[in-house]
C-alpha cells in the first residue's frame, strides 16, 4: 500500500518533502544520503500517487523544485491537520487521471492561476469536451 509522506531537515522549519512510497522510511534514508542536513519523516497517511500529485498541485505556488516545498504557515498546517485525520482531508481534489491533471496544470500554470481547483476542473473539462 502506498503512502504519502512528509519529510523536513531536523531543527528546520523546511524545507517540506511532499512524496509518495510504499516504504516511506526506506524512502527518508535514501534520501537522507545525497541531503547536506539529517531528516525526519513528519509522518505519511495512506494515498497514491494520485493523492501525491493532487498535494503537489495544491501547494504549487511554494514548490522551491521537484517535490520539495517551501514551509508556509499553510503547508505547515495543512501537513499537521493530514496527519492529524490520518488520510489528505476531502477538499482535497484527487485526480483520477494525472496526466490530463498535468497537462491542465500546464495551461493553468501559463494563465498565472495559483493553487485554484476550480480552474483546473475547468480546463479538465474543456479538454474533455
Amino acid at each position: 500500500m502506498k503512502r504519502v509522506y512528509f519529510i523536513k531537515p531536523i531543527g528546520m522549519d523546511g524545507p517540506i518533502k511532499i512524496g509518495c512510497s510504499v516504504v516511506p522510511l526506506s524512502r527518508l534514508r535514501a534520501i537522507e544520503i545525497w541531503s547536506p542536513f539529517q531528516l525526519e519523516m513528519l509522518g505519511s497517511v495512506e494515498g497514491d500517487h494520485n493523492a501525491e500529485t493532487a498535494v503537489h498541485y495544491l501547494f504549487g505556488d511554494v514548490r522551491l523544485h521537484g517535490e520539495w516545498f517551501t514551509a508556509t504557515a499553510e503547508l505547515q498546517a495543512f501537513v499537521a491537520e493530514t496527519l492529524a485525520l490520518g488520510r489528505i482531508p476531502d477538499r482535497v481534489l484527487i485526480p483520477t487521471n494525472p496526466r490530463e491533471w498535468k497537462k491542465a496544470w500546464a495551461t493553468a500554470k501559463g494563465r498565472r492561476h495559483k493553487r485554484d481547483l476550480a480552474t483546473l476542473d475547468a480546463l479538465l473539462t474543456e479538454r474533455a469536451a
